[in-house]
C-alpha cells in the first residue's frame, strides 16, 4: 500500500515555493532588461534628434557647408576636386562701380551696371543675375551701390526672404566685407574692394631676385620672329651637300646666325 505523504492545510511545498521564487526573479530580470532596453531606445532618439536639429540649423544656416559635408560623404575615397565658393565682390576704383562674381555660368565675370542696381533672381529677363534655383523669386533681391556709403543689400519682397549672417532683412542693409548672405537656396558671401595699392617695382639686382629675374625674359618683337621665321625658311630653301646630319646641323646654325648677323649691319666671320 502507498503512503502519501499530505502537507498541512496551507503549507505549499518546497518545490512550488522554489519554481515560484525562479519566476518572479526571471521576470523581474526580464523588467529590469525592458527598462535598460527602454533607456538605451530612449537615448538613442535622443542622439538622433539632436543630430537632426544640427542638421536643421546647418540648412536653414549654412546650406553650402551642408551641401560640401554631404558631398565629402558621397564620395567616399575619390580624390579630392576643386572646390567653387560662391561670391559676389562689389568693386569701388574711382569713377567704376563694378560686381565681380562667380554666380553666372560658374565662371567668375566682372559686370557693371548703368544704375549701379544689380537684380538677383530666378528671371532671366528680369534680372541682371539669374540662377536656377526653385526657392528664388522671379526677381528676389537687389545688390545697390549709394555713392559714399557703399553697397545695399534689398529684399524684393521674395517668398523666402533675404538673409545676412542668418539674420531675416527687412529694407536695405549695408553690405560689410565677410558677409554671408542666403537668397532661397543659395549662400555666398559678400567681398567689398574699395581701394587699390600700387607697390615697388621689383630690384632684379638683388640675389634673391634672381629667380624671378631668370623668368623675366623680354619677348621679342613681331618684327624679329617673322624675320627669324623668313631666314629658317631661306635655310631650308638652299640646297646642300650630302653631309653627315651633323654637319649640316652645324652648316645650318652657322648660316642662320651669319644671315642674321647681316640683317642687323653686323658682319662676323664665324664660318
Amino acid at each position: 500500500m502507498t503512503h502519501i505523504n499530505r502537507l498541512p492545510f496551507g503549507c505549499a511545498h518546497p518545490g512550488l515555493i522554489n519554481s515560484q521564487d525562479s519566476l518572479d526573479s526571471a521576470s523581474s530580470d526580464s523588467a529590469s532588461s525592458i527598462s535598460s532596453m527602454d533607456t538605451s531606445i530612449r537615448s538613442g532618439l535622443q542622439d538622433r534628434l539632436g543630430l537632426y536639429q544640427i542638421f536643421l540649423r546647418l540648412y536653414e544656416n549654412h546650406r553650402g557647408l551642408l551641401d560640401e559635408i554631404l558631398g565629402l560623404e558621397s564620395s567616399g575615397t575619390r580624390s579630392f576636386g576643386r572646390i567653387t565658393t560662391p561670391y559676389i565682390q562689389g568693386m569701388v576704383i574711382g569713377d567704376q562701380i563694378s560686381i565681380v562674381t562667380n554666380l553666372l555660368h560658374g565662371r567668375t565675370q566682372a559686370t557693371t551696371q548703368p544704375q549701379n542696381t544689380w537684380l538677383i533672381g530666378r528671371d532671366s529677363c528680369q534680372v541682371s543675375i539669374a540662377l536656377p534655383d526653385r526657392r528664388l523669386s522671379r526677381c528676389h533681391a537687389s545688390v545697390q551701390y549709394v555713392e559714399e556709403q557703399g553697397f545695399y543689400l534689398t529684399d524684393l519682397g521674395s517668398s523666402n526672404g533675404s538673409l545676412v549672417n542668418g539674420e531675416l532683412i527687412q529694407g536695405a542693409t549695408l553690405l560689410k566685407d565677410g558677409d554671408r548672405i542666403r537668397l532661397g537656396s543659395l549662400i555666398f558671401t559678400f567681398f567689398l574692394c574699395q581701394s587699390t595699392h600700387c607697390f615697388q617695382p621689383v630690384n632684379f639686382s638683388n640675389s634673391n631676385s634672381s629667380a624671378i629675374a631668370d623668368i623675366c625674359v623680354p619677348l621679342k618683337s613681331l618684327a624679329q620672329v617673322q624675320t627669324e621665321v623668313e631666314l629658317l625658311e631661306d635655310i631650308d630653301a638652299t640646297p646642300s651637300q650630302e653631309n653627315s646630319s651633323e654637319t649640316n646641323f652645324l652648316e645650318d646654325t652657322c648660316r642662320f646666325n651669319h644671315k642674321q648677323d647681316l640683317s642687323k649691319g653686323q658682319c662676323h666671320d664665324i664660318c
